[in-house]
């Protein structure tokens, strides 16, 4: 076991990584609540697409070689690859491609512009830039915990984690010209990792869950989470290290759902707005287990309207000994599950329901087989509306090399959600997203040649055919009846408190949720920038009604716009 840290990323649905949520695409945006458990209006979907996907990677044009003169000489040693993500990072409104190295030194990582019919040259080696205070390690940095506006300019920033509790904040700082190549370029800070962003002071700044590495330690840090946790405020600052910070979690409330279900030191089980945590029992060094990971069980310790916690006991996580890796809705009743990972960042994960009791998260847990759930979670989810069907499905990493995955083929599995609730699977071999399994793997949805269709940019194993040693991007052959919509909010950007939500209705029926068409989204800050397009399917109908509200309750409808529509819409018309 190195030092890293893989196991406390948050997949919410999807998801992800922090990273792995769809609004980091650009071509989506968290629902309204967990999974997409609202009132939908039947009918007017094509009950047979066909769903099928094309590597592209190389011949779009991802290609780490291809650089500027400026870059030097092009030295691929050391590649491993450890993400992919789809954004606008130039503010054209075209998704852009980002490539995270295991190790980000100069030529291993690729940032990628979209040109609108492929991706341009290599511009990560000349367009990162180390500020002369606070300096960053980008070798250290591997892993890409966050993409968005973390500085309020509606431009595109990274949070990536590293070695050993540490973490790298690069700054959007605007397209420019230069000798030989044209694009944005970032001013990189050092700092402690980032397990969590959202906005936990109600100022409309994102925040960052930190934590203190001044006596780092992985086991407490990310096994036993009984290491010193922060978060820290943001100021508007460029650097993050000139942010406040507080410990004072309890004083903290929750009104961003990234918050409620940020991490284990830091979560809203019981709904009430109020912080809880999850706190594991440290067990001796020589009795943590093949992996170092294990715990003699968890504590729960929900929040209290004056500042304190109060540990309920009876949670039935007091013999959970493995460490927590994802707390999210797995089963889309509204209250917070926990998932748990022996290996700490490898594998499928274990699940443990929180029990409701009519409309209460009752803070109560049963165990549940993976294969008992709505759809199987796998390693890693993400909530994508695959068909155009305006119904979410979900695309599955399913991880086999623990031999956990239950008889499921190891890969990309899709599982479409049908009308009446349930999902059918989608293998990789039917699928074709040939995705070898790498215990780094993920995928970025988002429409990359805005041709209506959701493409999924990811990295895999280094010998997929057609990648550059793994960084790929798999192009939807979808063909279907359904039909689909996008929308852009110009004035949805930068810092802002509340949230503004996209709603598409059946045609007439604007505002009554019982003819939604797909699930609201719903945009908070940090998550939102003017460029950024919000694909919706509508399935075959020919015309949907839109509504926005904006974040200072202002709503404007759109009625009757017709199928494979582009629509801005702005407060006022």
């Amino acid at each position: 076991m190195t030092a890293k840290r893989f196991a406390l990323g948050i997949a919410l649905a999807a998801c992800h990584p922090a990273a792995d949520r769809p609004g980091t695409t650009g071509d989506a945006g968290p629902p309204m609540t967990g999974g997409d458990a609202l009132p939908q209006a039947s009918g007017g979907i094509d009950p047979d697409p066909s769903i099928t996907f094309k590597q592209i990677g190389r011949s779009a044009g991802i290609d780490r070689a291809n650089e500027p003169a400026s870059a030097g000489v092009f030295n691929p040693s050391n590649t491993l690859a450890y993400g992919s993500w789809l954004a606008d990072l130039d503010g054209d409104g075209r998704l852009d491609y980002y490539a995270v190295n295991h190790g980000q030194t100069p030529h291993v990582s690729g940032l990628f512009l979209n040109n609108g019919t492929g991706f341009g040259k290599n511009l990560f080696t000349v367009s990162f830039l180390a500020s002369q205070v606070d300096p960053p390690n980008l070798g250290n940095s591997n892993e890409m915990r966050f993409v968005g506006d973390l500085t309020g300019d509606g431009l595109v920033d990274f949070f990536f984690l590293g070695w050993s509790g540490f973490g790298t904040l690069c700054v959007n700082q605007g397209v420019a010209a230069h000798n030989d190549w044209t694009g944005p370029s970032f001013l990189c800070f050092g700092t402690a990792d980032g397990l969590a962003f959202a906005d936990v002071d109600g100022d409309g700044k994102i925040d960052v869950l930190s934590l203190d590495i001044s006596s780092f330690d992985t086991y407490d840090a990310y096994y036993s989470q009984t290491a010193t946790y922060l978060w820290r405020l943001n100021n508007g600052d460029p650097d993050i290290n000139h942010w406040p910070t507080t410990r004072d979690f309890a004083a903290l409330r929750i009104t961003d759902p990234d918050a409620a279900a940020a991490a284990a030191p830091f979560l809203d089980l019981d709904n009430d707005g109020i912080p809880d945590k999850i706190v594991g029992i440290p067990l001796p060094d020589n009795n943590r287990g093949d992996y170092g990971t294990s715990v003699a069980g968890q504590q729960v310790f929900l929040g209290q309207a004056g500042g304190t916690y109060a540990r309920k006991t009876g949670t039935g996580l007091e013999r959970v000994t493995q460490p927590i890796t994802r707390v999210e809705d797995i089963d889309g009743d509204g209250c917070l599950d926990i998932g748990t990972d022996i290996t700490g960042y490898r594998d499928n994960q274990n699940w443990y329901i929180q029990n409701k009791v009519g409309a209460t998260c009752s803070v109560t847990f049963t165990p549940m087989p993976r294969t008992a759930l709505p759809f199987y979670p796998g390693f890693k989810h993400y909530s994508v509306d695959i068909d155009n069907s305006g119904l979410l499905s979900q695309a599955v990493l399913i991880h086999g090399g623990y031999g956990s995955n239950d008889g499921l083929p190891s890969g990309v599995n899709i599982y479409r959600r049908l009308p009446g609730g349930t999902y059918t699977a989608i293998t990789p071999a039917q699928s074709r997203v040939n995705l070898d399994e790498f215990y780094a793997d993920n995928l970025a949805p988002g429409d990359w040649n805005d041709d209506g269709r959701i493409d999924l940019g990811g990295s895999g194993d280094g010998t997929i055919p057609n990648t550059d040693s793994g960084f790929g991007l798999w192009t939807s052959s979808l063909a279907t009846t359904n039909s689909w919509i996008k929308v852009t909010l110009p004035t949805v950007t930068g810092f802002f408190t509340g949230a503004a939500t996209i709603e598409v209705f059946e045609s007439g029926f604007a505002g009554d949720r019982a003819h939604l068409v797909t699930p609201p989204k719903r945009l908070y800050t940090g998550r939102a920038w003017a460029s950024q397009v919000y694909h919706f399917g509508i399935g075959t109908r020919s015309s949907v009604d839109v509504r926005v509200t904006f974040p200072d309750g202002r709503r404007v409808t759109r009625s009757g716009v017709a199928a494979t529509s582009r629509i801005a819409i702005q407060p006022g018309g």
